[in-house]
């Protein structure tokens, strides 16, 4: 449908992802219910990240595609030259007055603007080895992606 289409997939250590995810989905549900599952919830999403995991390394097949790989930490601490890039695959440049919108706006903004989100995983039951397992072939294929940098986000 857009040919020209420049897609960026966002990593993050599996580990930490799928444990980030399980605690938002705890707090959520916690809202409606005395008794939440994070265990089972654990292993739930486990299992769907790792499969569209593997869905997406079948679809990254389909030649033509133009694709940015950015990890996590680094739009974190360098969105203006992760945009760059973006920009750059795509065959544009971002403009001076764009470059100080976001300078502006980073500047504007406490470091915990976005809050701090504080989990275990080890507290889900996600071991490292059952999540490497699970994204062993994700893992292969973005070795970069995948060392855990710790449990805050």
């Amino acid at each position: 449908i857009y040919p020209d289409a420049t897609f960026v997939h966002c990593h993050r250590d599996p580990r930490t992802a799928v444990a980030s995810f399980t605690s938002l989905l705890q707090v959520a549900r916690s809202m409606f219910s005395s008794k939440v599952d994070t265990t089972e919830m654990a292993t739930d999403y486990l299992d769907f990240w790792a499969r569209l995991s593997e869905l997406n390394l079948e679809a990254r097949k389909r030649p033509g595609l133009r694709i940015v790989d950015v990890g996590y930490e680094r739009i974190r601490d360098d969105i203006e030259g992760v945009i760059e890039e973006i920009y750059a695959a795509g065959g544009r440049t971002v403009s001076d007055e764009a470059r100080a919108a976001f300078r502006r706006y980073d500047e504007s903004r406490s470091a915990t603007h976005f809050g701090v989100h504080q989990y275990d995983p080890d507290g889900y039951g996600l071991t490292r080895a059952r999540v490497d397992t699970a994204f062993a072939t994700y893992r292969a294929a973005f070795p970069q992606f995948s060392t855990s940098q710790g449990a805050a986000s």
